[in-house]
């Protein structure tokens, strides 16, 4: 149902530096805000209450040279005040790359995330994981 009132909306600032070895560090700041008119689930069982909701998360990610035998990346996020003052989400992402040859590589990405809803919340709600995703890649002929 259309109500014609702001659903989401995201802001970004990104600062990306690049090294000489083909690596780079980037910091990524971001500010969402989010506003929901019912009740709803987060994965892992979170429920969050209806609302208008706003926070700051901090990227942090830093990738190796691609055109390494070995490379990846590796990243950090903190969520500050996730979806209320008080709660907050991290996550922790490595993702090793293995050349196999000049049109092949392999990926494996791993993600750890933990959430905390604020404690004013009817039901403080935590939930943490792990998930694996395999990936590879090779560039068109």
């Amino acid at each position: 149902m259309a109500t014609g009132e702001l659903e989401t909306q995201l802001s970004h600032v990104n600062h990306t530096t690049f090294f000489e070895d083909g690596s780079w560090l980037r910091f990524a700041p971001h500010h969402r805000k989010e506003n929901h008119l019912e009740e709803f689930r987060l994965p892992g069982g979170l429920t969050v209450p209806a609302g208008l909701y706003g926070w700051w998360n901090y990227w942090l990610t830093y990738s190796l040279n691609p055109a390494r035998k070995l490379s990846g990346q590796f990243s950090y996020r903190y969520e500050k005040d996730y979806y209320g003052k008080g709660g907050t989400k991290t996550n922790w992402g490595l993702g090793p790359v293995i050349k196999l040859s000049s049109r092949f590589s392999a990926e494996l990405n791993y993600s750890y995330s933990q959430a905390q809803l604020p404690a004013s919340m009817p039901v403080t709600n935590t939930s943490k994981g792990w998930r694996m995703q395999t990936m590879s890649n090779a560039p068109p002929f």
